[in-house]
């Protein structure tokens, strides 16, 4: 029979909320609560934080509460994590936590260790929102062996810090699915990375007579009573295209006044959207946003796009690009009012390779120097998206989806998505720059099924599926995509912001309702699904 151990990972050091394990929670610091639930059952329980001075703290504290504690690397979690298990055979099960995730328990960790017992894999783990569960109901489990094998083979600085993505990449792997989880819950939030987080468990854990051994079907139902209907969070992304500029083949508005866009931004973060995508490129967009978000308490994330280097050709020099991606970076850190940027991307997918490569390498020389934080790309297609997918640095794709685009359903992509869980997926253009919401009228000229046997049936559709329009069926088709992790909408108005975020709270698409639209909707040319190559004279 093989032992188990589950080990939790913890430090100090975060950049978003120092101190996070040691803040109180019911009573105790947040990492002794972790460990009491993981060990509810009886699971032998470890603790896995670092021998950097700044972790003395946390070591002192998990003795003081008899939780064991194993010291490692601060930098290199990975051999962290394989010494901290050196006494288990190969066959033996490690379960791995993080301290900020505190609902995890007992009884979860023993449902996550049948299933890997039956599975027949080397890892199992939950992925939000493909797992259905709220994001930070969160468990990893793989032998031992697995570990082993990563931790002596695994070279980059990205595996040694992130544990398991190389047992993921190289080995039998199988995500999660919470058995009768309910809609609502791929939509919530229970981890602990913010101050507002900190502030949302505090609410819940007052509630909770027994904090140690409440089971975490029970904590996710108080937070699913404490948390408004339906809430948006990193689901809806707010596109601010058209706050700089005007911007789509359906925008009839025009571009919104200074004052608009202020108040557009702030009833967007009040309707519970926390992340806004920008871009250099966008016009006014950036100074924009960094005015409506200046002296707020709490920040959502913004993901801006590298300039799109357009001053340069083919025979640009790598030292001339190189000054202008620092200068791009810079700029966009004075128009948003922040010293460091969340998430950048390239703005054009060539830009990875052009120039002897020299505005990505600048790019990752700013991420070293914590000038930034996430790095991705925005592609055009599915054949970029593969590429991009093949560069361990990428963990950011945004690319165009819609329910009429067929290109991103092939197998080929859908097997490069499954071998980088790390990397977040954003679809933009799910409304195909508005096309799909226009009379056929105005549409553009291509070959292939008319515009007006198109609508047809998407409004056949919206009657079979029961959704409330067009714009509801666009919508929840994305939105059911599993390796979506978030739809970037843009907007000019009050109204389109209020109509969307209604129909957010709509469920999205199930397996078998995607099935039925894809059916229905015939190949179509890329002359219609890439807006660069529509003739609309």
């Amino acid at each position: 029979m093989p032992r188990t151990l589950v080990v939790i990972q913890s430090r100090l050091s975060s950049s978003r909320l120092p101190g996070k394990a040691l803040l109180t929670l019911a009573g105790r610091p947040v990492a002794v609560l972790c460990a009491q639930r993981a060990g509810s059952t009886g699971l032998p329980v470890l603790v896995a934080t670092s021998d950097d001075p700044s972790d003395d703290g946390l070591a002192m504290t998990l003795s003081s509460h008899g939780i064991a504690c194993h010291r490692g690397s601060l930098e290199d979690v990975l051999g962290r994590m394989a010494t901290a298990t050196s006494a288990l055979d190969d066959d033996d099960r490690v379960v791995r936590l993080t301290a900020d995730n505190v609902f995890p328990d007992g009884t979860f960790i023993d449902t996550l260790l049948s299933t890997f017992a039956n599975a027949g894999v080397d890892y199992l783990g939950t992925s939000s929102p493909d797992d259905g569960l709220p994001y930070g109901m969160s468990a990893e489990v793989f032998t031992a062996r697995a570990l082993r094998k990563a931790a002596e083979q695994a070279k980059t600085a990205f595996d040694r810090e992130h544990v398991t993505p190389y047992i993921r990449r190289h080995m039998r792997m199988r995500t999660f699915q919470a058995p009768d989880a309910e809609p609502v819950w791929r939509e919530l939030r229970c981890t602990l990375d913010t101050f507002d987080d900190y502030l949302r468990l505090l609410a819940i854990f007052t509630n909770v007579t027994a904090p140690e051994t409440t089971n975490w079907r029970d904590l996710v139902q108080i937070l699913v009573r404490q948390t408004r209907p339906a809430p948006i969070g990193t689901l809806f992304t707010l596109g601010t295209a058209q706050l700089g500029l005007a911007y789509g083949i359906a925008n009839t508005v025009g571009q919104p006044t200074s004052d608009q866009t202020r108040a557009l931004i702030h009833q967007a973060l009040e309707l519970g959207v926390n992340s806004i995508d920008t871009a250099r490129a966008y016009g006014l967009s950036e100074a924009r946003l960094g005015v409506a978000l200046e002296r707020r308490s709490s920040r959502p994330r913004v993901i801006t796009k590298l300039s799109p280097l357009a001053e340069f050709d083919a025979q640009a020099t790598p030292a001339a690009v190189r000054h202008a991606v620092r200068a791009s970076i810079f700029e966009s850190c004075h128009a948003l009012r922040q010293p460091r940027l969340d998430t950048v991307l390239l703005h054009r997918w060539a830009h990875r390779t052009e120039w002897e490569a020299a505005a990505w390498n600048e790019l990752l020389n700013l991420k070293n120097e914590g000038i930034v934080g996430t790095l991705g790309v925005s592609v055009s297609g599915p054949e970029e998206a593969r590429e991009a997918l093949r560069d361990e640095n990428v963990s950011h794709i945004q690319c165009p989806v819609n329910l009429l685009d067929w290109r991103w359903r092939t197998s080929q992509f859908l097997a490069a998505v499954a071998d980088r869980p790390d990397v977040e997926f954003f679809a933009r253009s799910v409304y195909l720059q508005g096309l799909l919401l226009l009379p056929p009228s105005r549409w553009p000229r291509y070959e292939g099924a008319p515009p007006q046997h198109l609508a047809g049936i998407l409004s056949a559709l919206v009657s079979q599926l029961k959704r409330e329009n067009r714009e509801d069926l666009c919508l929840a088709y994305v939105r059911g995509l599993p390796w979506i992790k978030s739809l970037v909408i843009g907007l000019e108005t009050p109204a389109q912001l209020h109509s969307n975020v209604k129909l957010f709270r709509h469920p999205p698409l199930n397996e078998n309702e995607r099935s039925i639209v894809e059916r229905a909707i015939p190949t179509l040319p890329d002359t219609l699904l890439n807006p660069a190559k529509w003739v609309t004279s």
